[in-house]
């Protein structure tokens, strides 16, 4: 399923997996070329959290490991949930999301 990041469109499954540092959501598993290298999406804090009210975004059991074995919270997506959104976004007419 595609999700709209940014400007980009990226294709989503259960085993992408979105990091937050404790200021932002990262996409880890998505790569994107920008100007001279790739770059991670960055999910906009508003948006995370609506997924993660919505229950699109559920916190996962594994930690990421950082510099100096610092530890973030990993969450992963919902497919079921993605696709409930989906359905009623599109009744909304909101182009969040394509299947």
């Amino acid at each position: 399923m595609k999700l709209k990041i940014g400007h980009r469109y990226f294709d989503i499954t259960e085993k992408d997996r979105v990091m937050f540092n404790c200021k932002v959501y990262i996409v880890i598993t998505q790569k994107y070329f920008s100007e001279w290298n790739y770059a991670n999406p960055l999910l906009a804090t508003n948006k995370a959290n609506k997924y993660i009210k919505r229950g699109v975004l559920v916190l996962c059991a594994e930690k990421y490991k950082g510099l100096h074995d610092r530890e973030y919270d990993l969450y992963r997506f919902d497919m079921n949930k993605l696709e409930e959104m989906l359905k009623e976004e599109k009744q909304n007419g909101i182009k969040e999301i394509e299947s």
